[in-house]
């Protein structure tokens, strides 16, 4: 959970350097699935998604979990996540933390059961 904690603050605070720099938000796509500090299955080459954005949602997530959960990039800017039988509930309690993150990250999600899909905006 400290390593979802870190993403989150790190998110917040690359935000409010962009907003009081820039006037809004810079998108700092991910390189690599190397890069990933998160221990995740990946799947497919990132294109077009935020690095920070993806480390405090798919973070926060695995925290939750306790899972190491499956992240496939499916197109440019937008990558599913499973692994995991009952997202669902876990978004129903959790929704405010994660609609904080979709706020800050400048991203958008969808929820089931068995999958989370996540799309930069």
């Amino acid at each position: 959970m400290l390593q979802a904690a870190f993403a989150m603050a790190l998110l917040l605070q690359l935000r409010m350097e962009d907003i009081e720099k820039l006037g809004g938000i810079a998108t700092r796509p991910l390189q690599s699935a190397n890069d990933l500090s998160i221990d995740m299955q990946v799947t497919g080459s990132p294109l077009a998604v935020d690095e920070p954005a993806l480390a405090a949602f798919c973070g926060y997530l695995c925290a939750l979990t306790g899972k190491r959960l499956n992240l496939t990039f499916t197109s440019p800017g937008s990558y599913t996540i499973d692994g995991y039988a009952n997202f669902s509930a876990l978004f129903d309690r959790y929704r405010d933390a994660f609609s904080a993150i979709a706020l800050w990250g400048d991203i958008e999600f969808t929820f089931s059961d068995s999958e989370v899909k996540v799309k930069q905006r």
